[in-house]
C-alpha cells in the first residue's frame, strides 16, 4: 500500500489547522490533510508522477489541455478526466487525480491505521511532530551512503588476538573500501543491491532494523570465495 505522508491521518472533517496554522482544504471530500497538500512529486509510479508533472507544469490552457490528452487513460481510470477550460480548472482536475492516487484508493486501510494509532494516543503526536516523523511514513529518496553501510553492520564473534584476527581485522578494511567503490560507481553493484543481499531490504528502515545487522567472518580449510548471509537473522558472512 502507498502511503502517502500527506494524508496518513485521514478523518472526516472538513478542515482543521495542522500544526496551529493555516487551514488545509482538499477539493471535494474534504479530508483531513497536513499542509502542504499532496504533490505530483509524491506519487511513487514514475511513468503517473511524470504526466501528472506536467500537467502541474503547464503555464497556459493549451498546455494544460495537451498534458491531460497525454494522460487521458489514467486519469480516466481515476474518475478525474475532463476538459480543461481554465488553469484554476486544471488544479481542480490535477487535485482531484492525487486525492483519489493517496487516498481513494486506500482510505478504508488508512481509516484502519488511524483507528490503531488512537489505541495509544498517537494520532495527536503524529500531528503536533508531524515534520520530525516524516522519514517514517514518506520515502526521502536519499541514496545510501557507503558509511551508512559499515555502520549497519557491526563485526560480531571475533576471534581472539593472533593470526585468524588480524586476517578478520584486514577483511574488514577490504569491505570498507569495496564499499566506497560501490559507492562511487566503479562496479555493476549498488549499495542498495548490497543491503539486500544480506538483510532482504534495499533501504534501511527508517525505525532502523528490528536486530542488529552483524558482519561475520568465514573461516574454513580452504579459501571461501564469496560471502554468505543470512537475511532472516541479519547476519552478513566474509571470508578471510
Amino acid at each position: 500500500m502507498t502511503l502517502c505522508f500527506s494524508h496518513y491521518l485521514s478523518i472526516s472533517e472538513r478542515t482543521v489547522q495542522a500544526g496551529g496554522e493555516n487551514d488545509c482544504h482538499l477539493p471535494g471530500a474534504g479530508r483531513f490533510v497536513i499542509c502542504p497538500l499532496v504533490r505530483p512529486q509524491e506519487v511513487t509510479d514514475d511513468n503517473l508522477r511524470t504526466k501528472l508533472q506536467k500537467i502541474a507544469d503547464a503555464t497556459h490552457v493549451e498546455g494544460a489541455r495537451e498534458a491531460v490528452e497525454e494522460a487521458r487513460e489514467a486519469l480516466s481510470l481515476m474518475g478525474s478526466f475532463s476538459f480543461v477550460r481554465s488553469l484554476p480548472h486544471r488544479d481542480e482536475l490535477l487535485g482531484a487525480a492525487l486525492q483519489f492516487y493517496t487516498e481513494g484508493r486506500t482510505l478504508t486501510a488508512l481509516n484502519q491505521f488511524k483507528e490503531g494509532l488512537e489505541t495509544f494516543g498517537l494520532v495527536d503526536l503524529l500531528r503536533i511532530h508531524h515534520e520530525a516523523l516524516e522519514g517514517v511514513f514518506r520515502d526521502t529518496f536519499e541514496p545510501l551512503l557507503a558509511s551508512q553501510l559499515e555502520a549497519t553492520f557491526q563485526p560480531s564473534n571475533l576471534s581472539e588476538p593472533g593470526s585468524n584476527r588480524r586476517k578478520e581485522a584486514r577483511t574488514v578494511g577490504f569491505w570498507r573500501d569495496w564499499l566506497i567503490e560501490v559507492e562511487d560507481g566503479d562496479t555493476s553493484l549498488t549499495l542498495g543491491a548490497v543491503l539486500a543481499f544480506a538483510t532482504g531490504l534495499d533501504r534501511i528502515p527508517a525505525v532502523g532494523f528490528p536486530t542488529q545487522p552483524l558482519l561475520e567472518f568465514l573461516h574454513e580449510d580452504g579459501p571461501a570465495l564469496f560471502p554468505t548471509a543470512n537475511t532472516c537473522s541479519l547476519v552478513l558472512r566474509l571470508p578471510v
